[in-house]
């Protein structure tokens, strides 16, 4: 009889067991998602010295590598997808395509992908 109700805490024991686990991972995905939003939105405030054409593109390139390597690891796809949106956009300064009559439409862009990726890191987007 002793054993047959060790036996059922057992098995009443193992989906609580697994519960707990899944919620681990659960967190720590949330916790993934909030660091890479952190990182993320960070570099996408980034303007560049556009009184610097050498300086803003090799800083450009230097944030468009930074968030392209936060796209990879981003496990939430509509965040990634942003993500990529602001690579982009940062890549257009760094390729040099973007010219000093053209910066006030390059900020506007910018800041709406900003934008995007806070709704999305916010459950907004």
């Amino acid at each position: 009889m002793r054993a047959r109700k060790q036996l059922v805490v057992l098995a009443l024991a193992l989906p609580l067991t697994a519960g707990v686990a899944a919620c681990g991972s659960e967190a720590q995905q949330t916790a993934d998602t909030a660091q890479t939003c952190l990182e993320a939105t960070r570099i996408a405030n980034f303007t560049p010295n556009w009184n610097d054409a050498e300086q803003a593109k090799t800083e450009a390139q230097q944030k468009a590598d930074e968030v392209a390597g936060l796209a990879e690891q981003a496990g939430d796809a509509t965040i990634r997808e942003h993500l990529t949106n602001v690579q982009n956009s940062l890549q257009k300064v760094a390729d040099g395509q973007v010219k000093a009559e053209e910066t006030g439409a390059w900020i506007q862009e910018q800041y709406r992908n900003y934008e995007a990726l806070t709704a999305a890191c916010t459950g907004g987007g």
